[in-house]
């Protein structure tokens, strides 16, 4: 017979986050150190310890639901990417232009050249040039979503590699 596919969606792991989360509040106040018996702290623990085992593997299982059989669509989020004229690397080129602007000044200049980018419909490497010299631009680097990254290569090599070991999660 056919196993059912699990039911739970992705607003269902949010939900059990937040659960959680409030829970924790519990774990911590059930480790007080009572006095000479027990206040409650651990008929608490009936109750909390099931439930966050309960929620973890509750968004455990969807997770792997929602995760199997997914496909990557590079051109598609390159399309993503592009469709607000470059408005998500503004960090970037605020960031980079902050050793010669200064931080203050900077965020100000791509502040205003966003704002323009999105009243004229123009990307913000067109509105940013109209006010910063084009070789201050070319001096930032990592403008490109694609290389604006961090650590996440590095981190996602690091896990994989790892289980594909054998050793599991990283810890």
């Amino acid at each position: 017979m056919p196993q059912k596919r699990n039911p739970i969606t992705s607003e269902t792991i949010v939900g059990c986050s937040i659960i959680a989360g409030a829970l924790s509040a519990a774990v911590a106040r059930i480790m007080e150190p009572g006095h000479e018996r027990a206040a409650g702290e651990w008929h608490a623990e009936w109750f909390v310890l099931p439930t966050l085992a309960s929620l973890a593997g509750a968004s455990l299982s969807g997770m792997v639901d929602l995760v199997t059989g997914m496909q990557i669509d590079a051109d598609r989020m390159r399309a993503d990417l592009d469709l607000d004229h470059g408005l998500i690397m503004a960090e970037a080129y605020m960031i980079g232009l902050a050793p010669a602007f200064g931080r203050e000044r900077a965020h100000d200049v791509v502040y205003e050249a966003a704002q323009t980018s999105r009243s004229e419909n123009i990307g913000l490497l067109d509105a940013l040039v109209r006010t910063v010299p084009r070789d201050q631009l070319d001096a930032v680097h990592s403008i490109d979503p694609a290389a604006y990254v961090g650590e996440a290569p590095h981190v996602v090599e690091t896990a994989v590699a790892a289980w594909t070991a054998g050793k599991g999660p990283v810890r």
